[in-house]
C-alpha cells in the first residue's frame, strides 16, 4: 500500500464509550479507502477492540497499532475540569 500524509495514532473505536461510534470493519475499510499504512486505536481505559482491530486490520494490509487513552486522577478536580485535561495516550511499541 503506497504511503499517506497521514496516520491517525489517536482514534476511538465503538468501544470507547460515549467517545467513538466507528466499528473496527468500518474503521478499517475508511483506512483502505484513504490510503493509509498503518493507524492506531486508543480506546479510553480498555483495550476490548484489540484483537479484532489486530486480525481485520492486518487482513486488510493496514499496520495495526494498539493504544490506550487512560484517564488520570489529579488531586482535587472542580466541576469545570474536562477529563480530557487528564488523559495519556499509551501506544505499544513492541
Amino acid at each position: 500500500m503506497p504511503t499517506a500524509d497521514f496516520v491517525h495514532l489517536r482514534l476511538h473505536s465503538a468501544y470507547s464509550l460515549l467517545e467513538g461510534a466507528l466499528k473496527i470493519p468500518e474503521i478499517v475499510e475508511r483506512c483502505r479507502e484513504e490510503r493509509m499504512p498503518a493507524a492506531a486505536i486508543t480506546d479510553t481505559n480498555n483495550l476490548f477492540g484489540a484483537l479484532e482491530f489486530s486480525l481485520a486490520a492486518a487482513a486488510a494490509g493496514v499496520q495495526p497499532i494498539l493504544g490506550c487513552q487512560i484517564t488520570l486522577a489529579k488531586g482535587e478536580e472542580g466541576p469545570e475540569k474536562d477529563a480530557r485535561d487528564n488523559a495519556l495516550v499509551l501506544l505499544v511499541q513492541n
